[in-house]
């Protein structure tokens, strides 16, 4: 009997993080140091918002199948 399951991947190549690279290059990072805002959990909080969705936007999370056997007893 095999168990199929499912486990979410992301997957990672030169093209993907030269596209990452430069979609991290357009930005212009105002919302990250806008307000003059000195307190640095404002800031790393807006670098990190920004950060992460353009990661999720170029590395999306996809189901990758994954059959497990049993092993016998």
């Amino acid at each position: 009997m095999t168990l199929m399951n499912f486990i979410p991947i992301k997957k990672i190549s030169k093209h993907s993080i030269n596209e990452f690279q430069a979609s991290l290059s357009y930005e212009t990072w105002e919302d990250v140091f806008s307000n003059n805002n000195d307190d640095t959990n404002t800031i790393f909080n807006n670098f990190l918002n920004t950060f992460l969705k353009k990661f999720m936007l170029v590395f999306p999370k996809k189901e990758q199948k994954v059959c497990k056997i049993p092993m016998p007893v």
